[in-house]
């Protein structure tokens, strides 16, 4: 099974080495639960997006700085 990851913002960077970025935390997360599950990470807020809702069986939305009503592209 293909969990998709839309990462909507970044780790602050005095994070990272700690905790790493937010596809890898979820991953960490997730893994004890489905040894068998396969990731592929977005970068939504860098303008990747999946090219069809069906790419992956189920979506996991990390969070943002960013609010959905902030006027950003």
């Amino acid at each position: 099974m293909r969990i998709g990851i839309l990462a909507t913002g970044q780790v602050p960077d005095t994070l990272i080495p700690a905790h790493g970025k937010y596809s890898a935390m979820f991953e960490a997360l997730l893994g004890p639960a489905g040894p068998e599950l396969d990731y592929r990470s977005y970068l939504v807020e860098g303008g990747e997006f999946p090219d069809a809702p069906d790419e992956c069986d189920g979506w996991l939305i990390t969070g943002s700085r960013h609010g959905v009503y902030d006027d950003l592209p």
